[in-house]
């Protein structure tokens, strides 16, 4: 294998990639027409993607949170005010 995440389906089903001349990448091939496609998928990539959604989703619920808790206080301060109006206009 030369690299972890690199796969090389050949006619759709998995081959085993190789080195070739010291440095290049290859799969073995039968004769005839072949379609190969590499495609290098990294599993550090998957872990810091997953990572990088919970990020994302704890990052908007802290947002939703903090603007409902603001708009909550805001509304519970307006009814004491009213109520320590109407207490104030009582008195005089």
């Amino acid at each position: 294998m030369v690299h972890a995440g690199l796969e090389g389906p050949v006619n759709g089903k998995n081959q085993r990639v190789l080195r070739v001349n010291l440095w290049q990448t290859g799969v073995l091939l039968s004769a005839g027409r072949n379609k190969v496609e590499f495609e290098y998928r990294p599993t550090l990539f998957r872990i810091l993607m997953i990572l990088n959604r919970i990020t994302m989703v704890l990052a908007l619920s802290f947002l939703i949170f903090a603007f409902v808790r603001i708009r909550w206080r805001s509304g519970k301060a307006q009814k004491s005010g009213i109520i320590a109006n109407r207490e104030a206009l009582e008195f005089l």
